[in-house]
């Protein structure tokens, strides 16, 4: 893992109580991962997002897995309408 990388999964650790979207945060921070350079074949794409799942810190997933829960609850608790704001 770059030290980039390493810095930016330190801050999303360190924001998790007060960030939203962990979720998107990870997501953004596999396709940095894996798409820094050109593709070269069909196959690479997966190889690369192995590569950096396999560096991100458990607890990065773990707070995101958290979060999401958290919104899906939100979700159905609101009949799948808005909740958004219930999030807050």
């Amino acid at each position: 893992m770059t030290p980039k990388l390493y810095s930016t999964l330190s801050g999303v650790t360190q924001q998790s109580r007060t960030k939203p979207h962990q979720l998107r945060a990870v997501c953004g921070i596999l396709q940095g991962g894996v798409y820094h350079s050109q593709i070269k074949d069909v196959e690479e794409p997966r190889q690369r997002v192995e590569e950096e799942l396999d560096g991100l810190d458990q607890r990065v997933i773990d707070t995101a897995s958290r979060e999401w829960r958290r919104r899906l609850r939100a979700c159905i608790a609101a009949d799948e309408g808005y909740f958004e704001h219930a999030l807050l």
